[in-house]
């Protein structure tokens, strides 16, 4: 009996199209003023078109890309280094929180420092990461003292100013 079946299912599967030759009404995407959408055509805007149009935003993309390749592979050489990694293991063995971001930040220098040592090319990409990834070890709202060149940082008050006046002034109403 199983045997008759399988053929039945097997021309079942064979007469059903597998793509509707009639679309049903009402199966249209339509936006809010409830007229029919279409979608755009590539080159068009709104289409699927590159990024950049020009060949030199492709060459840039694509040395981004091996600059990104060459910090990876540097930093997966560092990382494998016993010192460094023990640098990893005494940061995440501290009790305290500041502590831990000390040593998170001797970590951090020291990886940078060796991946620019594998690889001097990757420089600049670096020493940005580094600096990133040491800004984001900064809790202010904890009264860690910001560092003097961010440039977000609120800045210090003037000493010489009008409010409050100064106490040899009386006050006028």
């Amino acid at each position: 009996m199983p045997a008759q079946n399988v053929p039945a299912a097997a021309e079942q599967q064979q007469t059903m199209p597998l793509i509707p030759e009639n679309v049903p009404a009402g199966s249209e995407k339509k936006g809010k003023s409830g007229r029919t959408r279409k979608a755009p055509k590539s080159g068009q805007a709104g289409g699927a078109v590159s990024p950049g149009g020009s060949p030199h935003d492709t060459f840039q993309v694509e040395e981004d890309i091996r600059m990104r390749v060459r910090m990876r592979k540097a930093q997966t050489v560092a990382v494998n280094e016993p010192d460094i990694q023990a640098d990893w293991a005494a940061a995440h063995e501290t009790r305290s929180d500041p502590a831990r971001r000390e040593a998170l930040k001797v970590y951090y220098n020291h990886l940078y420092d060796r991946m620019i040592k594998i690889d001097p090319t990757i420089a600049v990409g670096a020493n940005l990461r580094r600096q990133a990834v040491l800004g984001r070890l900064v809790y202010a709202r904890l009264g860690d003292l910001l560092p003097s060149d961010n440039p977000y940082a609120t800045p210090e008050p003037e000493t010489e100013s009008q409010n409050p006046p100064a106490s040899d002034v009386p006050p006028s109403l």
